[in-house]
């Protein structure tokens, strides 16, 4: 692009700030830039839709990725998902029955390692975070039957458990089927923030988010229930591409306290 000597703030060859004694105006916070240079309680981000994310991650950031595995209307990734669960229990595959889980809250499968289309959604996952490969990778098979289902708030256990904070530094899950809200609040002050998970998104949330928010799928009002079904895939792993940050909250105890800090 053409320069041009077009900045009225420029004088002389230097920018020239204009002082507020104030420091604050009428509807405005700050003049002073630095008082923008804070860590957020949530950085939400909306990533590329290829092989890899391809940048660094931080620990406050939530990723949310529209139509990574199929287009939002094309169902046949959440039919296929549950016919081969299906035909694993059929088979009588070991552990690979539906649970339910969370107090009757949802279903889940411990054992969906022998579905090929899990088995690409995990590899995928794994490739587009860059999440360190092996035996710390965890997982979990969730099946929201019908739109009756849903999922308390809740931290996953990286945010209290250190040999897990160790080895997981990132929450990453895959919807299919029905739009269902993922939901945060706020583990100090409440606050609640609602992302709407469509089908064959995916989205992503780091070690500090997990600590800072609770965070479940909504209830759907009985008027609102249509009967179809949701499939989520969650994984937990080290994502490697993360940046360290000062002031990075602590673990949470059992009691909901403070366990130690990073």
């Amino acid at each position: 692009m053409r320069q041009l000597d077009d900045d009225p703030r420029v004088k002389g060859g230097s920018r020239v700030r204009q002082h507020n004694k104030h420091k604050k105006g009428r509807n405005t916070e700050s003049f002073d830039p630095a008082s923008t240079l804070v860590r957020p309680d949530m950085r939400v981000i909306v990533g590329p839709r290829r092989e890899a994310y391809g940048r660094p991650l931080k620990h406050d950031d939530v990723v949310i990725v529209p139509e990574l595995f199929c287009a939002e209307d094309d169902w046949d990734m959440y039919y296929t998902l549950v016919e081969e669960l299906r035909k694993l229990q059929a088979e009588e595959v070991k552990n690979a029955e539906w649970i339910a889980w969370h107090e009757g809250c949802h279903l889940i499968s411990k054992a969906p390692e022998k579905s090929p289309t899990f088995q690409m959604v995990l590899e995928k996952i794994v490739k587009y975070f860059n999440l360190r490969p092996g035996k710390n990778i965890g997982y979990r098979f969730n099946w929201y039957r019908d739109s009756s289902d849903w999922k308390p708030f809740h931290w996953d256990s990286a945010a209290f458990n250190p040999h897990r904070a160790r080895n997981q530094n990132i929450t990453v899950g895959v919807s299919f089927g029905a739009m269902r809200e993922l939901a945060f609040k706020h583990a100090t002050n409440g606050t609640l923030a609602y992302f709407p998970q469509t089908n064959g998104a995916a989205f992503s949330f780091g070690r500090d988010t997990n600590i800072r928010w609770k965070h479940g799928i909504n209830a759907l009002p009985v008027d609102e229930q249509h009967g179809k079904g949701r499939i989520s895939i969650i994984v937990w792993g080290l994502a490697q591409d993360t940046i360290e940050e000062d002031h990075s909250p602590p673990l949470i105890d059992n009691n909901g306290g403070a366990r130690h800090g990073r």
